[in-house]
């Protein structure tokens, strides 16, 4: 079998390049912080002082020329730590953090008015991350249950200036045994209209770390690719973890260059469809691939791939 070129790279080559990618990025956060007015990379709405409850971690945040708008009254906060990223016309995404106790009704209004603007009623929510980790929690539970099974969230979403009256109930679950995920359903109405949320949660991957094996991932991506090809006007899917970074841009990395195949295979091309994948994901949220342990994932990952097709 003869691997691509990018594939018969040694190790420390591949660390190499990693190092680069954290070179070219902490060019960029000193651009941002030196001028944050003038830089291509400002990350000025996500560092606000009234935005500062919004954000997980005090160094994550979103580049503002591509962060999620919420749509809000005037002065109001409309920011989400949320970034839109498309690294081709057909691998399209919303990278967000997971949800914190005061931001659950941002993320729904987000889910919603991002539906609206998709013109489709179907939400797609890709949960990588668990809840707790070594007693730390990662994210907070934003969903309803069999034992709640409704969630009103119009109180809150009022008190920030949004103007929908939104309601998010719990429909079904069933686990996914090839996956090793939960599949649940949900319904998220206003009194005029109501979606279907699909909301696929795994819970098997440490932070900072590569998962266990690349089948959960690569399950993951397949159900969410049929589901897309089967909804009028495809909607593009919500991947959060925790800090919606290392995870989260380790499973669009996956699920891009799984429905790019020939790229991926092709033993004459010099490119390396990884590193380039990854570089377009940090210049569109940062710390996207955020270990040198995931990165070497997808390496291992793809030469799976390729040798299953070949």
């Amino acid at each position: 079998m003869q691997f691509p070129p990018y594939l018969r790279q040694s190790a420390s080559a591949r660390k190499s390049l990693f190092s680069q990618l954290q070179v070219q990025e902490l060019g960029r956060i000193e651009e941002a912080m030196a001028v944050p007015d003038m830089s291509s990379w400002s990350i000025s709405d996500a560092s606000a002082p009234r935005n500062a409850s919004r954000n997980r971690y005090i160094n994550v945040f979103p580049w503002n020329f591509n962060r999620v708008h919420l749509k809000v009254l005037p002065n109001y906060s409309d920011y989400i730590n949320a970034s839109h990223i498309e690294i081709d016309s057909s691998s399209r995404y919303i990278a967000s953090q997971g949800p914190m106790p005061a931001t659950i009704h941002h993320f729904w209004a987000m889910c919603f008015q991002q539906s609206e603007l998709q013109h489709n009623d179907t939400i797609i929510v890709a949960m990588v991350t668990p809840l707790v980790e070594n007693g730390m929690t990662k994210c907070c539970k934003y969903w309803p249950d069999e034992h709640e099974p409704i969630m009103y969230l119009t109180n809150d979403l009022h008190r920030d200036g949004f103007t929908e009256k939104l309601t998010l109930e719990y429909n079904s679950s069933s686990w996914d045994d090839e996956g090793g995920f939960l599949v649940s359903k949900f319904t998220l109405s206003t009194p005029q209209k109501s979606k279907t949320v699909h909301h696929y949660y795994y819970s098997k991957w440490v932070d900072s770390r590569s998962p266990p094996s690349a089948r959960p991932l690569v399950t993951l991506s397949r159900r969410i690719r049929l589901l897309q090809s089967t909804v009028p006007n495809r909607p593009i899917p919500i991947i959060h973890c925790s800090a919606g970074v290392g995870r989260t841009g380790t499973y669009i990395t996956v699920d891009h260059l799984l429905h790019h195949v020939q790229s991926v295979i092709n033993p004459e091309n010099d490119r390396d469809p990884i590193l380039d994948t990854v570089t377009k994901l940090r210049q569109q949220r940062m710390m996207m691939v955020q270990t040198s342990h995931q990165y070497e994932f997808l390496y291992d990952t793809v030469k799976l791939m390729v040798e299953q097709i070949l």
